[in-house]
């Protein structure tokens, strides 16, 4: 994931994300995202003289035309903004992709990784097996 969306840094995914861990009364585990979305500004967004550029993608920028970065009202924070009518105003600030459709779109990669390593740490040896016994992966 981190080779499809190079600007998105880890600490902005963990922010979005809530995890449960699995105890040995509760064999669950939770990971629970949030939906909302980004603004393209945390995507490497640059100023130009056509408008703003953002890394998406690794080695690709995007252009968007006509958008401009500006300090958020009531906050320092920079964002990306785009006007909506040919006068001054209103401006709409743009939105970038959320970390839970980031994440959705790769769940099955995932699901498929984490499965593999559950079957390889549960075959190495457990407590409760005899010395005759074998374990088998899940």
């Amino acid at each position: 994931m981190k080779e499809e969306f190079p600007a998105l840094r880890p600490s902005r995914i963990r922010k979005d994300l809530k995890l449960i861990r699995a105890t040995p009364v509760r064999l669950e585990a939770e990971v629970d995202v949030e939906r909302k979305t980004t603004n393209v500004v945390e995507f490497g967004a640059r100023q130009t003289k056509r408008g703003v550029t953002a890394a998406f993608r690794v080695g690709r920028r995007v252009l968007i035309p006509h958008a401009f970065i500006v300090p958020a009202r009531g906050s320092r924070k920079p964002l990306v903004f785009v006007r909506t009518s040919r006068g001054r105003y209103p401006i709409k600030a743009l939105p970038g992709p959320s970390v839970g459709g980031i994440l959705r779109k790769y769940l099955g990669e995932f699901l498929a990784n984490a499965s593999r390593d559950i079957r390889a740490t549960s075959g190495r040896g457990s407590r409760g097996s005899s010395a005759g016994e074998t374990s088998t992966p899940l």
